[in-house]
């Protein structure tokens, strides 16, 4: 048989490609251990990545899928819920092993179980490292197979020296860094995939990597102070009474988001932003000043940022300090100016930023 094929004029088409199951996996879990509600698109809804999804569930953490690709999970600032049964991993590798670093540093016991094919499969390469973190974590399986039985506990940091490069095992030490005691690092024989420390970047995670390639995550040595604001403050220049009202979370500007009256560009040296601060988030247009979590991500160089109402006066102290490189965030309370909205001015002597900041709160 003889085929002819004729080169076509001309081809159109658009491609959507179907979500990563590494970053889905990873994705999920990270906004699980958030400060709020967050929304995955282009989430990949396949065996492997559900079983992360309803073991997330299984620990107390609300996710809502409205449509197949899409997760709403509202995230329980590292607080989990102990599970009332095994918790399933399926056939996923992926789960069991990071599900083992984030649970090893949890106060409850918990087990996970798998299917025939991945109870074959040897957790000695997870198990070892957090052992040296103060896990208490035992294979019942042969050689060192599941299921595991995870006691959760006091964790410490470690600098760990992998024999392999592994982004299964590079995560599942990190994920057990966010709650161990200082610097926990892990260092490869050559670089692994990276979406577990670009993740921990983006949801503000402090992590650092040498000259050599080693990653190292930084968990807090400190309590966590929480301020409930019972009463009101005083406006300056009048004596009346402002009352607070809490909001969820929300993201009012992002420059990282090239799309929208509150992305991109990033904020250069001299550069003075307004950006809208009610109508936005659920923030009535008689509000009198914001709540929010001012943030900068990766500054190119040291310098401040200002504040301020719209059509006011940049301030003379600075609502946050940064430094090159280093990902900064502070909270601060905002009066909104003219038009609804608050500008942001950005004082460093080369190079610019990225902002974003979220409100969790208004006064009016």
């Amino acid at each position: 048989m003889e085929l002819r094929i004729k080169r076509a004029p001309r081809i159109e088409a658009e491609i959507t490609v179907p979500g990563d199951k590494s970053i889905s996996h990873r994705a999920a879990i990270i906004a699980g251990l958030s400060n709020g509600i967050c929304n995955l698109r282009g989430f990949l809804p396949s065996d492997d990545c559900m079983h992360t999804v309803n073991a997330l569930r299984a620990l107390g953490i609300q996710i809502e899928q409205p449509d197949p690709d899409v997760l709403v999970v509202h995230g329980k600032k590292r607080v989990l819920t102990p599970p009332k049964e095994e918790i399933d991993c399926g056939g996923s590798g992926t789960t069991m092993r990071l599900l083992a670093g984030l649970l090893a540093g949890q106060t409850f016991e918990s087990r996970l179980v798998g299917n025939p094919s991945l109870t074959r499969r040897p957790m000695d390469r997870i198990i070892e490292p957090l052992r040296k973190m103060g896990a208490d974590i035992v294979a019942e399986g042969p050689e060192q197979t599941p299921p595991l039985r995870i006691r959760g506990g006091s964790l410490r940091g470690i600098h760990y020296r992998s024999p392999i490069a592994s982004a299964q095992v590079k995560s599942a030490i990190l994920l057990a860094g966010l709650f161990a005691k200082g610097k926990t690092t892990v260092d490869e024989p050559f670089a692994s995939r990276n979406h577990t420390e670009l993740m921990f970047n983006y949801f503000l995670v402090r992590t650092a990597k040498d000259n050599n390639g080693a990653v190292s995550v930084f968990a807090t040595d400190t309590t966590d102070v929480v301020l409930d604001i019972n009463g009101y403050f005083t406006s300056t220049g009048n004596s009346a009474a402002l009352a607070f009202y809490p909001l969820t979370p929300c993201r009012i500007a992002d420059t990282r988001n090239a799309n929208g009256p509150s992305g991109g560009p990033a904020l250069a040296g001299g550069d003075a932003r307004s950006f809208p601060a009610t109508g936005v988030c659920g923030i009535p247009s008689t509000a009198k000043a914001i709540a929010v979590n001012l943030a900068v991500y990766l500054p190119s160089d040291a310098g401040d940022l200002r504040a301020y109402p719209s059509g006011g006066s940049a301030p003379m102290a600075s609502s946050l300090n940064f430094r090159a490189g280093v990902i900064r965030s502070n909270s601060t309370f905002i009066p909104v100016g003219s038009g609804g909205q608050v500008t942001i001015q950005c004082d460093m002597a080369s190079g610019g930023t990225n902002v974003f900041f979220d409100v969790f709160g208004y006064f009016q």
